[in-house]
């Protein structure tokens, strides 16, 4: 017998976690040169700046990117080395569109227990 709780969404009745974030190579080569950061709150980039911003964060001369995100610890702020914590397997895949689009998608999984 199946049931359908909500049309359209993928659902299990496991305990594990899934997320996965799909953006241009140019966004994610920014992401790993640290010129962005990955908030998962929103699913999308922002400049430390922009991010700074939302928290009324001030940048200065000696401003600290893990200073950072530890001021936003409330919040899900990534760099590429803390994507998943520590709980996480991570993946990366690089695709160039039929279109000639070079994509990546990126997130972790695990099961969160």
């Amino acid at each position: 017998m199946k049931r359908t709780i909500r049309n359209g969404a993928f659902e299990t009745n496991s305990s594990s976690t899934h997320c996965i974030t799909i953006c241009t190579k140019e966004e994610y080569d920014k992401w790993q040169n640290d010129e962005n950061i990955f908030v998962d709150w929103y699913g999308e980039f922002f400049t430390k700046e922009q991010v700074a911003e939302k928290i009324g964060y001030e940048i200065t001369d000696d401003f600290d990117i893990d200073d950072f995100i530890q001021e936003a610890e409330n919040e899900s702020y990534y760099r590429p080395e803390n994507l998943g914590g520590e709980y996480y397997e991570t993946f990366t895949s690089h695709y160039t569109t039929p279109g000639g689009e070079n994509v990546v998608a990126f997130g972790f999984h695990g099961y969160c227990g």
